[in-house]
C-alpha cells in the first residue's frame, strides 16, 4: 500500500448493478486502485458524477473499461486491467 493513499473502486459502488449487468465485478481486485488520500477526498464526488453522466449513454462493457482508463489517467491513479 502506498503511503498516504486510499483504496479506491475504479467502478463506483453506487452503480454496482449496471457494472454487474455489463459483466464486471466491481470488487475484483483488478478493478481496485490506490488513490492519493488528498485527491480521493477532494475529487471523489466529481469522479462519481462523471460516471453518472457517462451512464446516461448506456455504454457497452468495452466503453466502460475504456472510460475507467480515461478517468484513471485524468485523476492520476494507476489501474491494472
Amino acid at each position: 500500500m502506498p503511503e498516504d493513499a486510499h483504496a479506491h473502486h475504479v467502478f463506483p459502488q453506487s452503480r454496482a448493478k449496471e457494472f454487474q449487468e455489463a459483466g464486471l465485478n466491481i470488487h475484483d481486485p483488478r478493478f481496485g486502485a490506490w488513490w492519493s488520500r488528498s485527491n480521493h477526498l477532494k475529487k471523489s464526488y466529481e469522479y462519481n458524477q462523471m460516471w453518472e453522466d457517462f451512464f446516461s449513454r448506456t455504454p457497452t462493457r468495452d466503453q466502460i473499461l475504456q472510460f475507467g482508463r480515461y478517468l484513471a489517467n485524468m485523476y492520476g491513479f494507476q489501474i491494472n486491467y
